[in-house]
């Protein structure tokens, strides 16, 4: 009954409230940190997990998103076993979208260089998902040409091997050229 408070009705007023906050740090990280760590302690159904996704997604497109609350993403997604595979494409495609865009903050950038978001990949991987959108990743791979080095090396370590572990043949071709 709590968990269905917490995803139903805490959750989604919790990120309403971060997202309207104009400050540059939020005061409801801490609230939106706890309930994303207490959801991850327990499995959820599919009805609460569809609810905490989509709020998840709107997260991920606010700017003021910082580190810790990415690892809690991360802790959440991880422990959670039905996850639709639609709605885990769906976030690594907004990942690769904030680069592509320049939408991204140095939390972005730093959770994707830091491997501190593998989460998503994890799920995909273990369901033997063939990851099939080559022009993303063709626009993805042209912006990420214009890095310097150090960036290119660190994003290749870390989420390029994610993304080729659950990509098709064409698109592990294409990160392989890169």
């Amino acid at each position: 009954k709590t968990l269905n408070w917490l995803t139903i009705k805490a959750f989604p007023n919790i990120v309403k409230l971060y997202h309207e906050d104009k400050s540059i740090y939020s005061h409801f990280t801490h609230e939106l940190k706890n309930v994303l760590y207490i959801c991850s302690t327990d499995s959820l159904t599919k009805k609460q997990i569809n609810i905490m996704l989509k709020q998840i997604k709107f997260l991920i497109t606010n700017k003021k998103i910082n580190l810790d609350i990415y690892e809690q993403i991360n802790q959440f997604i991880d422990s959670q076993e039905n996850i639709n595979q639609e709605d885990l494409i769906d976030i690594v495609e907004m990942m690769i979208d904030k680069i592509i865009c320049n939408k991204g903050n140095i939390w972005d950038y730093q959770v994707i260089e830091g491997n501190n978001f593998w989460s998503p990949f994890k799920h995909l991987n273990s369901q033997n998902i063939s990851y099939k959108n080559i022009e993303l990743i063709k626009k993805f791979l042209q912006e990420l040409n214009k890095f310097n080095n150090k960036q290119k090396i660190q994003l290749s370590k870390v989420f390029l091997f994610n993304l080729y572990l659950i990509s098709n043949e064409s698109i592990k071709s294409l990160i392989k050229d890169f």
